[in-house]
């Protein structure tokens, strides 16, 4: 009687997602994808520009696509540390001091005088908007419940690719009036922007920090009082031992695969079109790049909403983590189709629009499959969620990074269309092993509510 009484008056607190109301959650959540958009605008904003850069400082093609694979690799890196910082020390500070170096090193990247210059300064920006990726996916976490998590990352996941469309014909166009320089300017405005904003708008939001503000504002508890712990310290490198776990493992290769053949055919797809037979201009190409970047964001949007209705209670597969990665798992066939199309267009010199269409398809594909994945590992490691966010940027990242320099020996060795089957290969089979392990799931848990009904 006791026990039930216990159960009740629990049941009746309110829940560290309630804490903050639904309109700040919003403006905190638009926020924050600002910031997912920055680090694809400042990945993307100068790519037009990219044969220009080149020819500007003498440089060759491969230093031209080191300056991104450089960037992406010291993000790859610091992440696993922001993860960590930011489930012990909050996740307040480490944007705010991390986003404000970040602006001054984009203003010095602006000063480069050779290629080499130009790479550090690249590299420093790298190793610090990691926090746009580690630190706001876990602000995510710590606000939305899981039954509406997925919308959030859908969210998240349109701002952050908006930057990817967005970047280009931003910086083709200011590019072709102002000089390529002059792009860097406008992501530096940017992240000051979003600087300001979040100082302003975004409270602490890691759960052990509102917990205790809450307890000692409101001298009560929490529903999920019990099941917040105090943060401990970790090593940083610690989180790759979730790659050993077998309920992460074949999601993250899944999403490696995915992220490492979407750049590898989306920062690709500007030096192309800039050479013959397409020889188009910046502006052009900025346009270009932005029509292949509408599929980032429609799958973006598509798989968010669509992750959450997998896991709505309606549904039987609903107490399944795993059932909301179902819909992400059937567009991965567009990212197969999108990267065969891409590859032998490029291959045979088809059209343009053949190339863009493939790209957009493969993006879209990519993209749908990530809110989903997203949800099911920050709903299984609630209290860490930073450090396994952490984990699957550093290896997206830092495969992406090992793989663009390496991109025109490969196609010397073996051409596109090969080499881009191969990639739509690599990924129908890890769609195919991720897919096998969510229907074993599924079949067990079923399976097993029909003996208990029994």
């Amino acid at each position: 009687m006791l026990l039930g009484a216990n159960q009740q008056q629990k049941q009746n607190l309110p829940s560290i997602y309630n804490v903050y109301s639904q309109t700040r959650k919003y403006l905190i959540l638009y926020i924050i994808s600002g910031l997912g958009f920055l680090y694809t605008f400042d990945e993307t904003v100068y790519l037009p520009s990219m044969s220009t850069i080149v020819n500007e400082f003498q440089s060759t093609e491969t230093l031209g696509l080191l300056t991104v694979s450089i960037y992406l690799f010291t993000a790859s890196l610091s992440g696993l540390l922001w993860g960590v910082l930011s489930d012990f020390y909050g996740r307040r500070p480490v944007i705010i001091y991390g986003l404000s170096i970040f602006t001054f090193s984009v203003i010095m990247c602006y000063f480069s005088t050779n290629i080499y210059m130009f790479i550090i300064c690249r590299a420093i920006q790298g190793g610090l908007i990691s926090i746009t990726i580690v630190v706001v996916q876990g602000i995510i976490s710590d606000l939305y419940e899981p039954r509406v998590r997925g919308v959030a990352y859908g969210i998240y996941y349109t701002a952050y690719f908006t930057g990817n469309a967005l970047g280009p014909v931003i910086g083709g166009q200011v590019s072709a009036y102002f000089g390529w320089r002059s792009t860097l300017l406008v992501a530096a405005s940017i992240s000051f922007v979003l600087l300001v904003s979040y100082v302003i708008f975004v409270p602490e939001s890691q759960q052990y920090a509102v917990m205790c503000a809450y307890e000692k504002e409101h001298g009560g508890s929490l529903l999920e009082s019990d099941e917040i712990c105090k943060p401990t310290f970790v090593n940083p490198c610690a989180n790759l031992l979730y790659l050993t776990d077998s309920t992460v493992l074949p999601y993250s290769v899944m999403l490696v695969v995915g992220y490492v053949s979407m750049n590898w055919t989306f920062l690709f797809l500007p030096l192309k079109l800039s050479q013959p037979p397409y020889s188009y201009r910046e502006n052009t190409v900025g346009i270009l790049l932005t029509m292949s970047g509408m599929g980032l964001i429609a799958g973006s949007l598509c798989g968010g909403i669509l992750s959450d209705l997998a896991g709505n209670k309606r549904f039987l597969i609903s107490a399944i983590p795993e059932a909301r990665i179902i819909p992400g798992l059937i567009f991965s066939i567009l990212t197969v189709v999108g990267l065969i199309l891409y590859g032998w267009t490029l291959h045979y010199y088809w059209s343009a629009a053949l190339l863009i269409l493939g790209s957009g398809l493969s993006c879209f594909g990519q993209t749908a499959a990530r809110p989903g994945v997203m949800s099911y590992f920050t709903i299984k490691y609630q209290q860490h969620a930073g450090g396994i966010i952490s984990v699957n940027s550093c290896l997206q990242q830092m495969m992406t990074s090992v793989a663009l320099p390496l991109t025109d020996y490969i196609i010397n060795f073996m051409r596109q269309g090969p080499l881009f089957t191969i990639l739509a290969t690599c990924n129908l089979l890890s769609t195919i092993v991720v897919a096998v392990i969510v229907w074993r799931k599924i079949h067990l848990v079923v399976n097993l509510e029909k003996k208990t009904l029994l």
